[in-house]
């Protein structure tokens, strides 16, 4: 599941069978500063749009999970990760700057409202 703090911070947690946490993970991107825009928005940390009702959102092919954030600039951001031994894998990245209300993946290429984007960078 993803879940949006009050802070906006990002963050992805896998849950047992019986819901109890396995490992929830903020997920931190210092990458984030050098995105378009960036220094005009002023930030410098992954943060989810506040005006947004709905700015994240989880997907999963195999074992493979893809999350995705709507952020404070106006653009999407998509992790794909993986959990394992009880933790998460350091996050792959793809940045789209539109508003994109789909998102689909499999373990090589993220697709935004049908549109490939190509290959997950990591």
């Amino acid at each position: 599941m993803v879940l949006v703090g009050a802070d906006r911070s990002f963050s992805i947690a896998r849950l047992a069978s019986d819901l109890t946490p396995l490992g929830i993970e903020v997920i931190e991107d210092p990458a984030i500063a050098d995105d378009p825009h960036a220094a005009e928005f002023g930030d410098t940390e992954l943060l989810s749009n506040g005006f947004a009702p709905d700015s994240a959102r989880v997907g999963a092919h195999g074992e493979m999970t893809v999350a995705a954030v709507f952020s404070s600039m106006y653009s999407v951001v998509a992790y794909r990760l993986n959990f394992a031994a009880g933790s998460w894998s350091a996050p792959a990245r793809t940045l789209r700057h539109n508003e994109i209300r789909s998102v689909l993946a499999d373990a090589q290429r993220l697709w935004f409202a049908g549109h490939e984007d190509g290959p997950i960078r990591g």
